[in-house]
């Protein structure tokens, strides 16, 4: 899978997020980082 698809599944998981439908443990561990990044979260 390529980087730009990477980062627009992960966009989608924000999405989903911010909307309170899925929360971070819902995504899947190949779009945790990217998801995380574009949330501001850090650890």
């Amino acid at each position: 899978m390529t980087d730009a698809m990477k980062r627009s599944f992960a966009t989608t998981y924000v999405y989903l997020i911010m909307n309170g439908r899925r929360s971070i443990e819902d995504v899947p561990s190949a779009f945790v980082d990217y998801v995380k990044g574009d949330l501001g979260m850090t650890e």
